[in-house]
């Protein structure tokens, strides 16, 4: 068998990293793109010191074996075969690896489809941030989930013009352009399209069960609840509204409903969560000092609960006393919300 470096065979030391277009080498594992040669891929997996490289955090096959521990190995996994005994996956292989919160790496050079990949800086090992395209992360993700991040959030010519309006993906009411995508990354308004999106999945998920305990409804519905009944009511016939996203009220534990404030280009989104069996509606406001006065926020979730009043008239009266009413809930401000710095 053909010995790479330091004696281990060269199919093992390479079968976790692939060798990039520009020629470093991308580790499977962690996602880490470092240069050099196959010695710092030794250093690189099994955290031996020095060469100026961190270890990967998801090779965790013991600290590198002496030659002699190595034919012992070979001896074994031999007998093993041989006696038909098959080995219960001790080999580390990228795609069943789970991929634990760890280190810090910077955005570099174009390496995938002229993108921007990770590249190993001296805060690797002092940090556990890591950073993929524009983001800045808590965890590694995998070769595969780095080049679909990269090839989104890339800085290619590709991406630009008409390519922003391709479609990348569809549920059943809406999808989503690349343009739509690029409004998630940092300090960037997000658009309307990506939360709609998002309900859209949860409530085809949610279609699958067979209790509905929780529902989320479209950005759309605060602002039909705030007119006209009439027109309200129109708009939850012609929409769909409650055969959509909603079933029996009886069952319901939560209803999730997004809301947004100032205008589509630079507004911000919070959620109105109604608690149905507490009689509570929450408000979930990552920047409650950034965003509205109070009082505006409570008038919101009021014309909410109206509308709720609305839909499920006739279900209310037969399953609930005569006082029961969305409208007559508590609002209260959620305490326990991360707050959203913007930086």
């Amino acid at each position: 068998m053909k010995k790479g470096v330091g004696g281990r065979p060269k199919s093992q030391v390479w079968e976790y990293v692939e060798k990039l277009a520009d020629g470093r080498i991308l580790c499977k594992l962690c996602g880490l793109a470092f240069r050099g040669s196959g010695s710092r891929i030794k250093y690189h997996l099994y955290g031996i010191p020095g060469k100026g490289i961190s270890r990967c955090p998801q090779f965790t096959t013991p600290i590198f074996k002496k030659k002699e521990e190595e034919e012992e190995e070979e001896e074994e996994t031999t007998l093993r075969q041989s006696n038909s005994i098959h080995d219960d996956g001790t080999t580390v292989k990228s795609e069943t690896v789970e991929l634990p919160f760890t280190k810090k790496i910077a955005v570099g050079p174009s390496s995938v489809s002229g993108t921007e990949v990770k590249t190993e800086t001296a805060e690797s090992s002092a940090t556990k941030k890591i950073d993929i395209g524009p983001f800045s992360v808590s965890h590694h993700v995998s070769a595969e989930d780095l080049k679909l991040i990269l090839s989104l959030f890339g800085s290619s010519s590709s991406l630009r013009g008409e390519g922003q309006e391709i479609t990348v993906v569809r549920s059943t009411h809406f999808h989503l352009t690349r343009s739509d995508f690029n409004t998630l990354k940092p300090e960037t308004c997000l658009d309307g399209n990506v939360i709609n999106f998002v309900v859209d999945r949860l409530t085809d998920m949610g279609n699958k069960k067979n209790k509905r305990l929780n529902w989320f409804l479209p950005l759309t519905f605060l602002p039909y609840a705030s007119i006209y009944e009439r027109n309200f009511k129109r708009f939850v016939v012609e929409h769909n509204i409650k055969e959509r996203y909603m079933s029996r009220l009886m069952d319901c534990e939560k209803i999730f409903v997004p809301i947004q404030t100032g205008s589509r280009q630079s507004g911000h989104f919070y959620l109105c969560v109604v608690h149905v069996k507490k009689r509570v509606a929450e408000i979930w406001d990552s920047a409650p000092c950034y965003t509205e006065q109070n009082s505006e926020r409570q008038e919101k979730v009021q014309n909410i609960l109206r509308g709720l009043d609305v839909i499920f008239m006739n279900e209310i009266k037969s399953i609930f006393p005569d006082e029961w009413a969305f409208s007559k809930f508590d609002i209260t401000m959620a305490h326990n919300i991360p707050t959203q710095t913007n930086k």
